[in-house]
């Protein structure tokens, strides 16, 4: 049907229907949920039989689909050639072969929309699970629900899919079903999910063998040989740090210092700021003049310190992630962290949500999904939230540590690093649960295409923004209104006391403090202001800078947190958070006063 509108709805990857974890389990809910018109199974064309054995599990819910086989450029480089049309006779459902990077297939794939079929392949099962899925269609009773698909998430003790069949049956069927099941899964010498997955495996190489010949490169590409060079111990960890010095001189020297002072400290501080004071000057209102360019100025403080110093080095660091990320390199940090995240309570699959953490906390927290056990969410978690600073505050970091000596670096990065291990090794040996077996797909190494980063840089910057400016702006004039009505002076005498007792710091610093609960990078990026017009000197710049990245997580963190893992945990986090916070500035304090060092 020419004309015809569709509604995409995109899930996280997933290798199984009968998986347990919370981002495989997503795509089977929604599909269970919403019921929808068409399927799209995007399969990996290096990996023909991994996706088949994913589509013949999808086919039990007699859903039309389409099979769009991507990477084939991947798959030819391997040695890899699979004849589409003869697989799509074979499934009796359009195959649609694409590069997605490049664009190519996708407008075929668009077309082939219209020509959805239900998958005519069925997939013969052990004889206890055959005669089970008669059982369980029998019990069941109602045409209009996927039977085989149902039962076979039951017989996985698939929490989501009883919640669903307790809703839509009565208890008298829903128990029979349930003993059917228990009874079921007694004759298995193995989990019925493993059973399963062999059973959907073994019948899709079957398949993909009739359609597929591969033929091995003579010779290991450089762009493989070099994946497993970052693989390996020896030589992964001199490559790591030639990445992390290749982003420091992207975005410390780069972004950091040529385009803040060529933003912040050009544009804004030598041509807008005085070309709107002249505006202003003959209107002769103070209080407004003080509220647009003044100490704490919606124009001077808060678009100059978000659009001058946050949005030039966020760009330069979203530019330098999507590099890593579009090349294929993470996956390979993830093994090489292996040994390591394991003594965390984590896996190498950790490593993404924290390497994600580093561009936005909020999002990477979404993303531990990926981990398998709740232990491995909540310690992934408590780390993100505890001392990992998130991409717009980082970039305020590097521009004001580009003012201090090396050492500034060494101890707010070695501070940083040594806590998260330090915490990870104690959430992992106290908290309670198992760790999984590690299991993460590589993708090739490849060169990233430029205009891809380019655009996903564009739309972080957009959406951060849209976001941030504002909160900025509110910032800045909660306190402008705080200063003009006294109250801020009256906070900083309360909090003096404890803050140059314990802490070592001025009475000013409340103003970051106040900031930071807002938003973190609005109290480095107010910080950065204050250290500019000297109110602190560098030690209390660095101690400072450290409790914005350990004292309070951004308002969006802790939301989601409480979305992902409930109101308890959170406070609980939280709970220990703030403490931990303050006793780590008051001991940073200790050693800082004790060792006499400096940062100049």
């Amino acid at each position: 049907m020419t004309g015809t509108e569709y509604t995409l709805l995109d899930t996280p990857g997933i290798h199984s229907i009968f998986s347990l974890s919370e981002d495989e389990s997503v795509a089977r809910d929604t599909v269970l949920a919403s019921a929808p018109r068409i399927l799209v199974i995007v399969g990996d064309a290096k990996h023909l039989t991994r996706s088949l054995a994913l589509l013949f599990q999808f086919a039990e819910y007699h859903i039309p689909m389409i099979l769009n086989l991507n990477m084939m450029d991947e798959a030819r480089q391997r040695g890899i050639y699979i004849d589409t049309e003869r697989l799509a006779r074979n499934l009796g459902i359009p195959v649609n072969p694409s590069v997605a990077v490049e664009g190519i297939g996708l407008r075929s794939l668009r077309r082939l929309m219209d020509e959805a079929k239900v998958c005519r392949n069925g997939v013969p099962l052990p004889e206890p699970a055959e005669t089970y899925l008669r059982d369980f269609q029998t019990i069941l009773d109602d045409p209009t629900l996927p039977a085989r698909a149902l039962g076979l998430q039951v017989l996985t003790d698939d929490p989501a899919t009883g919640s669903f069949l307790a809703r839509n049956l009565d208890l008298e069927r829903l128990s029979e079903i349930q003993g059917l099941a228990a009874n079921t899964r007694r004759l298995f010498f193995q989990p019925p999910e493993v059973l399963l997955n062999q059973a959907y495996t073994r019948y899709a190489q079957r398949v993909a063998e009739e359609v597929q010949t591969v033929s091995p490169p003579a010779h290991m590409p450089f762009a493989e040989r070099l994946g497993v060079w970052s693989r390996n111990v020896w030589t992964g960890i001199p490559i790591a740090l030639l990445v992390l010095l290749a982003m420091y001189l992207v975005v410390g020297e780069f972004g950091a210092q040529f385009l803040v002072e060529l933003i912040e400290g050009r544009l804004f501080g030598e041509i807008i700021v005085p070309f709107v004071q002249q505006l202003m000057e003959p209107l002769r209102l103070d209080i407004l003049e003080r509220a647009v360019t003044g100490e704490f100025g919606l124009l001077s403080v808060g678009l100059s310190l978000a659009l001058g110093v946050v949005v030039p080095v966020l760009f330069t660091f979203f530019l330098a992630f999507g590099v890593i990320e579009d090349s294929g390199y993470l996956p390979r940090l993830s093994i090489l962290m292996e040994r390591l995240f394991r003594r965390m309570g984590l896996t190498g699959k950790g490593v993404l949500p924290i390497v994600m953490g580093f561009s936005c906390v909020t999002m990477a927290i979404m993303t531990t999904r990926i981990l398998e056990t709740r232990k491995e969410r909540v310690i992934a978690t408590v780390l993100l939230l505890l001392g990992l600073p998130c991409a717009p505050l980082l970039s305020v970091m590097l521009v004001v540590l580009t003012q201090l000596n090396w050492q500034a670096y060494v101890v707010v990065f070695g501070v940083i690093t040594l806590q998260m291990f330090i915490i990870g090794l104690l959430a992992g040996r106290f908290l309670p649960g198992e760790q999984p077996i590690f299991f993460l797909e590589i993708p090739p190494l490849r060169i990233p295409r430029f205009k891809n980063i380019l655009e996903k840089t564009i739309q972080r910057i957009i959406h951060f923004t849209s976001e941030a400016i504002p909160v900025f702006l509110f910032a800045t004039f909660v306190l402008f209104v705080l200063d003009e009505l006294g109250f801020l002076r009256l906070i900083e005498r309360l909090g003096q006391p404890v803050l140059e007792i314990l802490l070592g710091l001025p009475p000013e610093s409340i103003r970051v403090v106040l900031s930071t609960m807002i938003r973190r990078e609005a109290g480095a990026a107010l910080l950065k202001d204050l250290f500019d017009h000297g109110v602190f000197n560098d030690v209390q710049t660095v101690l400072l800078l450290l409790l914005c990245t350990f004292l309070v997580p951004c308002v969006n963190a802790v939301l989601v947190t409480v979305k992902e893992h409930g109101l308890r945990t959170t406070v609980a986090i939280i709970s220990v958070i703030l403490p931990y916070a303050l006793l780590a500035g008051m001991a940073l304090h200790y050693i800082f006063t004790l060792t006499e060092i400096t940062f100049r």
